[in-house]
């Protein structure tokens, strides 16, 4: 599989993944979503997710379902995500490690620089 261009949306940019994962179309999903809610969490439950290794593999499981249009709607709007599958993607991501967040996340405590400007 080639790699393609990493598409950006929303608001600021990211850098494409050193081993990125891409859709069922060919194209890099895990840093493209700029997230309008929640943005840090939800990248970070990628991280996790990748860390553990729950991207890798042959994408053959298709996973599909009718939902009420107001909940894709919301789910949407508030993650900035245009793509049903990179939706359904980050729901399962969120499910598959949201346990391992809290912990996760105190393993990060000191990573961040003294120097660096949180605009408090």
């Amino acid at each position: 599989m080639t790699a393609v261009p990493v598409r950006r949306r929303g608001v600021g940019e990211t850098e494409a993944p050193a081993d990125p994962c891409y859709n069922p179309h060919g194209v890099v999903i895990q840093e493209q979503i700029v997230m309008k809610s929640g943005a840090r969490k939800l990248k970070d439950i990628l991280t996790i997710a990748k860390e553990k290794g729950l991207f890798r593999g042959a994408r053959t499981k298709m996973v599909r379902g009718r939902m009420p249009e107001a909940l894709v709607s919301k789910a949407k709007a508030r993650t900035g995500i245009q793509s049903d599958t990179e939706l359904l993607e980050v729901a399962l991501a969120n499910l598959a490690v949201a346990d391992d967040y809290p912990e996760w996340l105190l393993s990060r405590r000191g990573t961040v620089s003294p120097d660096v400007d949180l605009e408090l």
